[in-house]
């Protein structure tokens, strides 16, 4: 006996049980999926991903939204040049930038990157030259801590040349001598250029014009280190004299030059701290205390020194040259100081010689006390002979102040 052989026909869909499946949505390609929260079987298309609907533009990333997949165009696009993504790729040049629309570098980014780690991470720049820095109208500042701002921060300008931090300066080279006066502990860089008043108080000094190398014929371009509001090298000032000044037999001159009217030899070579006090004329001819401390509280050591070139009219054994420092309190003679001695140094009557001296201006009551507050110098030349003139061809004077509290 044989059993007739036999196949089961086909389901129809009505016969598939727990499930919700509308036959007018069916399309080519669908797919089944079971709703847990229903528990029953839906149809879906299976296309974009195979479970999820995908919505939105093209060219953009997909981010799961409930149960589709949507294209954000303010997310991350590939289509360089799109604007409002966060995130641009473009494939071609396999660049990426974030909140830059057309990147053309592997990584370009708009705005602040932070890098958050433990207490021991380093954040390490490794560039393929030997530039970092930045590339804006902005000076570059590097920090630590939580020390974001000048003094604590160390900051970079290379537009004027300027460099700052807690411990050290260098100034843009836009004005003279711009003394930071609020510093302290400090060193940084003046770079000396046309000038600006240094001493308006008046008083018993003369008001200070600024330096230009037009009317006063000072070098501009010297670069002069300070520590704190003081030159390192002490306060100096250097002055000289170069128009041929004739003194008779008996008769005094005064060779001490810092400045000048226009058209005068005789020139300001260095004066960082504003030591010009006093002047004759047009001629600054007196120095004294930087203009930072003319105050009666402070006290110096002044060092004087000078080279002398001129020539005797005549030989005379018996010439002699006495060159003096005079000091002066507020506008009358004080004190005055011999600087040097000299006899003729050669047969052939002509003169050259240098010499020094110090004084200890900071002994309240001695014989070379200074008042920095009325006090100033200027030196003079006396003619001791009886038989020849002297003609003095140059002198420069060279005078440092040193603190001495």
């Amino acid at each position: 006996m044989s059993i007739p052989f036999s196949i089961r026909a086909r389901p129809a869909l009505g016969e598939v049980r727990d499930v919700n499946i509308n036959p007018a949505t069916l399309t080519n390609g669908d797919t089944i999926y079971y709703e847990s929260t229903t528990s029953t079987w839906n149809n879906i298309p299976a296309s974009g991903g195979g479970s999820a609907n995908v919505t939105g533009p093209d060219n953009f990333a997909l981010f799961k939204s409930g149960t589709n997949g949507v294209a954000d165009p303010n997310c991350i696009c590939r289509v360089p040049g799109t604007p409002g993504s966060a995130i641009i790729i473009n494939p071609a040049t396999k660049c990426i930038g974030l909140g830059f629309n057309n990147p053309v570098l592997r990584l370009e980014v708009n705005g602040v990157i932070k890098a958050a780690g433990a207490a021991s991470t380093n954040l390490q720049l490794i560039p393929s030259s030997s530039a970092i820095g930045m590339v804006s109208n902005n000076p570059l500042v590097l920090f630590s801590n939580n020390a974001l701002t000048s003094p604590n921060a160390t900051i970079v300008d290379s537009v004027v040349n300027n460099i700052q931090s807690s411990s050290f300066r260098s100034y843009p080279p836009t004005a003279f001598d711009v003394i930071d006066t609020t510093d302290t502990n400090s060193i940084y860089k003046v770079k000396l250029q046309n000038g600006i008043n240094l001493w308006n108080t008046g008083g018993g000094f003369d008001t200070q014009e600024p330096f230009t190398s037009a009317t006063f014929n000072f070098p501009t371009g010297q670069i002069v280190e300070y520590q704190n509001n003081k030159p390192i090298q002490y306060p100096k000032i250097i002055g000289q004299l170069n128009t041929a000044t004739l003194i008779l037999t008996g008769g005094t001159a005064f060779v001490s030059y810092f400045g000048f009217e226009v058209g005068s030899q005789d020139h300001m070579i260095y004066d960082p701290m504003g030591m010009r006090a006093f002047r004759t004329g047009g001629d600054w001819t007196f120095w004294g205390a930087p203009s930072l401390y003319r105050q009666a509280t402070d006290k110096f050591i002044i060092n004087v020194k000078f080279f002398l070139s001129g020539d005797w009219t005549g030989f005379d054994p018996s010439d002699e040259l006495i060159i003096y420092i005079f000091q002066y309190r507020s506008g009358s003679t004080y004190q005055t100081h011999e600087l040097v001695r000299t006899t003729p140094n050669t047969a052939t009557s002509r003169m050259r010689m240098s010499g020094e001296r110090t004084l200890l201006g900071f002994v309240t009551g001695g014989p070379e006390e200074f008042d920095a507050s009325t006090d100033y110098y200027t030196i003079e030349i006396a003619n001791m002979s009886t038989a020849n003139n002297f003609n003095v061809t140059r002198f420069t004077v060279v005078s440092e102040f040193i603190f001495a509290q």
